[in-house]
This record gives structure tokens, C-alpha cells and sequence, in this order.
């Protein structure tokens, strides 16, 4: 019986070791060619294997950054966050008043519970841990310098303490490019209060491959690339 249990653990681990090499290289291929459908599966099928075979070594590693990528750009919302400012800007009911329940709405029905890439400045802040207090003592939350600007108010993000961000050294501002999930829209609850747009926890990734931002033609200043570049070492767990 132990060497029925054996051979079986042995057939087992190979196949899934041959799934890991397989459908990774198919992901990472169809990936950069723009094929999301493709992608989204073999990348899938790559970070199950390397889960049940608890590969920590970079080449599991890879397969689940490859899988979250994946999950970011084959998820995007088809709309810019800009249509959020002019939704809000002319949500006016007839006193004047921003109708909050139609921008949440419009909200749900273009963003919810898809995904965004978000190029930002992020500080690990240890004042910024949720909850604050005693109570969260030894944690932090990150600090993003994003916003928008309309006429009627202003949008923010709202994250809690992400893995993505735990490289980061406290209270230094690090230039990030990160896809995230949007959860939900939250009203101001005053009216010099901003929108906040939660993101859902536990779904940032860090972006590291430059071919899909180079196809989107991401709009930047700066050169994106030293970032990746970071981001990479990060994810690969390289020392800094």
C-alpha cells in the first residue's frame, strides 16, 4: 500500500509540475500578445498547480504574479474613472443637491466589481493603519496620492493595508502602478468630504510587464519602466 501511495504522489506531482511549466509559458505567451480569454485560463490553470505543489521557488512565484496581472487587465472597466467626476457634476436633483443613490448606481453599473490600473505615489503610513488606536498597534495602511478633481467634488481611494505594498519603506513616497478590484462608491458624509472608491481587499496586484502598457499607450511623464523594474525585484523577492 505505502508504495501504491508513493507512485501515486509521485504521478501526481509530476503532472502538476508539467501543468506549471505548460500552461505558464501559454499564459505568459498569450498574455503579451493581447489574447486575455487565453491568458486568463492558462495563468489560472499555472498558479492552481503551483498552489497545490507549494512551489515558493521563482518560478511558482511567477505563475501567481502572472495570474493576478492577468485578472487585472482581462477585468478592466471599459470607462475611464473621468466619467465618475461628470456623473457626479450633473447628479443635481432639484434643490441643487447631488443625487448620492444615482452616481452609486452609475457607479455599480460601469466600475463595480471590475478593475483599474491607478499609477500613484504610496506611502506605507503608520498612522494610517484602519481602525487606529491600540488596537493596531504594529500595523499600517498605505497612503495613495491619487485623486480627481470635478466640479462637484472630489474622488479618493480607499485601501487597507495590502501584501502588494509591503516592500514599501514607511513614510517614504514610492512611485507605484498597481491594478486593482473596485468594490463599492462611498457618499461624502459631509460636504467637504471627498467620494471614496473601496477597493476591494485583497485584490491589488503590481503590474510588471511593460508590453500591455506599452499596447494601451499608458499615458505617462515619466518613464515607466524603472518602475516595473522595482516592482519586479519585489515580486521576486529580491533584496533592495
Amino acid at each position: 500500500m505505502l508504495a501504491i501511495a508513493l507512485a501515486w504522489h509521485v504521478r501526481r506531482q509530476s503532472h502538476y509540475d508539467q501543468v506549471l511549466n505548460v500552461a505558464g509559458e501559454e499564459a505568459e505567451k498569450a498574455f503579451l500578445a493581447g489574447d486575455w480569454l487565453t491568458a486568463a485560463d492558462r495563468a489560472r490553470a499555472a498558479a492552481q498547480a503551483a498552489r497545490i505543489l507549494g512551489d515558493d521557488s521563482e518560478r511558482g512565484r511567477a505563475a501567481l504574479q502572472l495570474d493576478r496581472e492577468v485578472q487585472i487587465w482581462s477585468r478592466l472597466a471599459l470607462t475611464s474613472l473621468d466619467a465618475l467626476t461628470e456623473t457626479i457634476d450633473r447628479a443635481d436633483d432639484d434643490q441643487g443637491r447631488i443625487k448620492t443613490t444615482e452616481v452609486q448606481a452609475e457607479f455599480d453599473r460601469l466600475f463595480g466589481g471590475r478593475t483599474v490600473i491607478i499609477e500613484a505615489w504610496v506611502t506605507r503610513d503608520e498612522a494610517n493603519a484602519a481602525g487606529g488606536g491600540a488596537e493596531s498597534a504594529g500595523q499600517w495602511g498605505p497612503h495613495v496620492e491619487w485623486s480627481l478633481i470635478g466640479e462637484r467634488g472630489r474622488v479618493v481611494l480607499k485601501l487597507q493595508r495590502e501584501p502588494a505594498f509591503d516592500r514599501l519603506e514607511p513614510g517614504t513616497p514610492t512611485r507605484i502602478l498597481f491594478g486593482a478590484e473596485l468594490e463599492k462608491l462611498e457618499a461624502p458624509r459631509a460636504p467637504q468630504e471627498p467620494w471614496k472608491i473601496v477597493v476591494r481587499p485583497g485584490s491589488v496586484a503590481l503590474l510588471t510587464f511593460a508590453e500591455p502598457l506599452h499596447r494601451a499607450n499608458w499615458p505617462t511623464s515619466d518613464p515607466i519602466d524603472p518602475v516595473l523594474a522595482q516592482q519586479r525585484g519585489w515580486v521576486r523577492g529580491e533584496t533592495p
